[in-house]
């Protein structure tokens, strides 16, 4: 009898250890935090005696696992001011098969802005869009479609207008490449965003251009970039970016010309330089040491210098 016992024992441990069911579950961490923080010095070449250190960017992330298929996820920020602290993004995630609802203060994904250096893209304040919403996305192998309805204030910052405002995008990503086409629909603003960063052999090409038809001061304006970034090995990349801006008079309002490096010291830590030209003839240089622990958050997310994201 005993024997027997034994024999129905391991019988049913091995039923549990084949059985399908058991097998598909993945133990999650209730809560994962990530963030950076950054000190940063910057200044005209011509200015060296007066260039401050200073507290650059502090972010804290924490991701809650809440039940297997939905997640939420809250970002504080301070940059510059170590005094003042704000929430950058506030987001749950539903996931449902091939599809999530991504829910609350997001970035949405219209265009990319892609930066390998230490400053943003010039475009950056014509094209990211952060507001309270709601994004549906659909994946189908290596495309991803993508639409967001959210609301868009115009007029007197006093008296702001409010309304519906829709950012559709569709994603082409095979193997390490990534192509963006976005464009962003309301009353007051109508805009369009095409946008690749594509892998070679160690190179990054990053490309974007931005226009709006329609904005809400009645002038219609855009930009883009054009970057390419050199990963030598695990500690050093190399990058350089072209940022232009332009409205309907001036194709090319204004240009700007950068070149880094960025170091991994460690696997979370790294240091960069920066040199930047612009078109009225300044010449800036740009110092950067961070600490970042590497989150992914949901919804979109762009890229920056630090390797992890590359």
């Amino acid at each position: 009898m005993n024997a027997l016992r034994g024999r129905c024992f391991l019988l049913a441990l091995a039923w549990a250890g084949f059985n399908p069911v058991f097998a598909e579950e993945e133990e999650k961490e209730a809560m994962e935090i990530g963030g950076l923080l950054t000190v940063d010095g910057a200044n005209r070449f011509s200015k060296w005696e007066n260039t401050e250190a200073q507290l650059g960017l502090v972010e804290l992330s924490a991701k809650v696992h809440v039940e297997k298929n939905m997640e939420g996820a809250i970002t504080l920020v301070s940059e510059g001011d170590p005094t003042e602290i704000g929430i950058d993004q506030a987001v749950g995630q539903w996931t449902l098969g091939a599809s999530q609802i991504v829910f609350g203060q997001q970035y949405f994904s219209f265009g990319l802005l892609t930066t390998r250096l230490i400053s943003d893209p010039a475009v950056l304040d014509r094209v990211e869009f952060s507001q309270a919403g709601v994004t549906g996305l659909r994946n189908l192998g290596p495309w991803t479609f993508g639409l967001g309805l959210t609301s868009l204030a115009t007029g007197d910052e006093l008296d702001p207008e409010h309304n519906p405002c829709l950012i559709g995008h569709v994603d082409f990503a095979p193997g390490e490449n990534l192509l963006r086409l976005s464009s962003l629909a309301s009353k007051e603003r109508v805009g369009v965003d095409a946008a690749a960063n594509l892998a070679w052999k160690g190179f990054y090409f990053d490309l974007e251009g931005a226009w709006r038809f329609r904005d809400d001061d009645g002038l219609a304006k855009g930009g883009g970039l054009a970057g390419l970034a050199y990963g030598f090995n695990r500690y050093l990349d190399m990058g350089f970016r072209w940022d232009f801006l332009s409205d309907a008079d001036h194709p090319l309002q204004y240009q700007k010309i950068a070149g880094g490096l960025t170091v991994n010291l460690e696997e979370h830590v790294f240091g960069a330089g920066e040199i930047a030209w612009d078109e009225d003839g300044v010449w800036t240089f740009a110092l950067q040491m961070g600490l970042r622990s590497e989150l992914k958050l949901p919804g979109f997310q762009r890229k920056t210098l630090v390797k992890e994201n590359n």
